[in-house]
């Protein structure tokens, strides 16, 4: 009997250690994979997914500057600054579509992520808003560009699996952006005086972000320069 258990003992320990050699942490665990990920090493590019309400957005970033960020101001005084970042993204957001510089800081021995976003989201066709005609006023319209400007930052955690390059975290972005629920409810109850005007808002939107890193090589390909023009949300034209 006891040589029959220390049989089966030396069988499963052989059974384990194959297991083993198929998938590890350096091959994401997956058998066979061309292009393994050391979790261990800092360097690399990481990727995740951003959401929020009314907000998804995938992020792409390195352990280093890999590129320029151009931020370029419309309107009647042109801005242009320019700063090295590790990253870059793409957004929906409330029906508009855009795009932002992510800067982040990697803490591998610390097992944490801390990032700034900064970007924009604009919509192609403009929106027409009218107030009718009063017993004192004439029919007023305005022309409204819907377009979102953002900036905020978020921070997360890896794993404390060492062998699990996944991380995740939360964040706040505040939007500058027009309310159109609250000019229509101005406009219900002050059908004279409403004013688009005043109902250009900043709001504050909680963020999740989940993400693992994707290689060990930093990724100068996809992200060497890019251009984010800040909307004009304060331009309502009469």
């Amino acid at each position: 009997m006891k040589r029959l258990f220390l049989a089966l003992l030396s069988a499963s320990f052989c059974a384990s250690s194959a297991f083993a050699i198929v998938g590890g942490p350096w091959d994401s665990n997956i058998p066979g994979n061309p292009t393994p990920v050391n979790p261990s090493d800092i360097n690399g590019t990481y990727t995740a997914t951003i959401k929020g309400k009314n907000l998804a957005g995938v992020i792409r970033f390195s352990s280093a500057s890999i590129g320029t960020f151009s931020l370029t101001a419309s309107g009647s005084t042109a801005i242009i600054s320019e700063m090295n970042v590790t990253g870059s993204g793409t957004f929906f957001f409330e029906g508009t579509s855009g795009a932002a510089s992510v800067d982040t800081v990697i803490d591998l021995g610390g097992r944490k992520i801390a990032g700034v976003i900064n970007g924009a989201s604009t919509s192609l066709l403009p929106v027409i808003l009218v107030r009718p005609p009063t017993a004192t006023t004439p029919l007023t319209e305005w022309t409204v560009l819907n377009n979102i400007y953002f900036n905020g930052a978020f921070s997360a955690r890896f794993s404390n699996n060492w062998a699990t390059n996944s991380f995740s975290g939360k964040g706040t972005v505040a939007a500058s952006k027009f309310d159109f629920a609250g000019f229509n409810t101005d406009l219900a109850a002050n059908p004279a005086t409403a004013d688009p005007n005043n109902h250009l808002v900043v709001v504050p939107v909680p963020i999740k972000i989940a993400g693992v890193k994707a290689s060990d090589t930093i990724d100068t390909i996809h992200s060497p320069s890019f251009t984010i023009s800040l909307p004009i949300v304060t331009q309502i034209l009469p």
